[in-house]
């Protein structure tokens, strides 16, 4: 079996960064920009993932260290990823998930135009690995620990990559293979990809993109100061993962207010799986309330459901204006011009 193993900063479900899922660790890189091009290794786009790692110097992966006949080649397939990280906790470098049949690439690929414009604004355009068959373990069960390397253990170095070349790593390959076999045969330690809130004791509201939590607090502020002054009782259910944030009632009606906050003046929000079913559950009394340049010049916008699209309304001006549809699996994300 072709196998390697990648270490990436610590995520819960590496699908985005939200207020509640940020990425920790992962070099130089992150702790400089406060980002890095693996947040979306978990995140489906149709049957595919793509992900990346920081490879050292040049940018490559060797892929002759995964097999010695790829030498000459630019890609290779079939190969097992194990993506590893360190531990915020204690320190140690866990098996997060795994790639399975994977294709390596050894320099960058450009990621599919469908979803590039997404994914850009949370820094990434392109993919080192892709795959059809991914899993990612659920934090409280990643407790596979790889060792760090000496002259005698099989183990991760300064390296972000380590190739299972050498022969005192055939005991860790093996061992790691029996590990995904019996894990895979216990889907409930897994994170379902589709759905990364299905039966976790986890935080909710997990996102599509970079998150500002000042930014979040001050957007749930807005409308809710929007909605009391328009004579509803407002009630904030944010905790409670229902696929909305906010509950406002007045006399028989009560509405579901999903809000989004944003640092810019670009209409580009992600709602979760979970947020998208709840829309179509609820009906017209669920509302998506959308608060651009939050912390500087805020402009409010309601949307709700119109004959297949989300319509928006701004607050002030009661204006309107669509925003287009993109299918990612079962999630959606709503794309707009800049708001002027």
């Amino acid at each position: 079996m072709r196998m390697v193993l990648f270490k990436t900063g610590w995520m819960n479900y590496y699908q985005g960064q939200t207020k509640d899922d940020r990425l920790i660790g992962g070099g130089q890189y992150v702790a400089e920009h406060h980002a890095g091009h693996e947040v979306f290794n978990f995140l489906p786009s149709g049957d595919m993932c793509f992900g990346n790692v920081q490879p050292a110097n040049d940018g490559q992966i060797r892929l002759e260290k995964i097999d010695n006949a790829f030498a000459e080649q630019e890609s290779i397939d079939g190969v097992t990823v194990v993506w590893c990280a360190t531990d915020p906790e204690d320190g140690g470098i866990k098996v997060c998930g795994w790639y399975k049949n994977a294709t390596i690439y050894r320099n960058w690929e450009s990621l599919p135009d469908n979803i590039r414009e997404i994914r850009k604004k949370g820094g990434v355009t392109h993919y080192k690995v892709s795959s059809s068959d991914a899993y990612l373990i659920r934090p409280k069960y990643r407790d596979y620990v790889i060792p760090r390397a000496t002259k005698e253990i099989c183990g991760f170095g300064r390296s972000q990559i380590r190739y299972l070349v050498d022969e005192k790593c055939e005991t860790l390959k093996d061992e790691l293979s029996k590990f995904i076999d019996g894990f895979v045969s216990s889907g409930k330690r897994l994170v379902n990809l589709l759905d990364p809130m299905e039966n976790q004791d986890a935080e909710p509201n997990i996102g599509l993109g970079p998150s500002d939590p000042g930014v979040e607090e001050e957007a749930i502020r807005i409308a809710t100061g929007f909605y009391v002054g328009n004579g509803y009782t407002v009630r904030s259910v944010e905790t409670d993962n229902r696929g909305w944030d906010l509950q406002a009632s007045k006399g028989d009606k009560t509405l579901k207010i999903e809000v989004k906050g944003l640092s810019g003046t670009v209409c580009s929000i992600g709602l979760t799986p979970n947020e998208y079913r709840a829309f179509h559950s609820v009906g017209d009394d669920y509302r998506l309330f959308i608060v651009t340049s939050c912390k500087d010049n805020p402009i409010s916008f309601i949307g709700k459901r119109l004959n297949g699209k989300f319509a928006f309304f701004n607050v002030a001006t009661k204006e309107k204006f669509e925003c287009q549809e993109v299918e990612v699996k079962s999630a959606f994300i709503l794309l707009g011009n800049e708001i002027t």
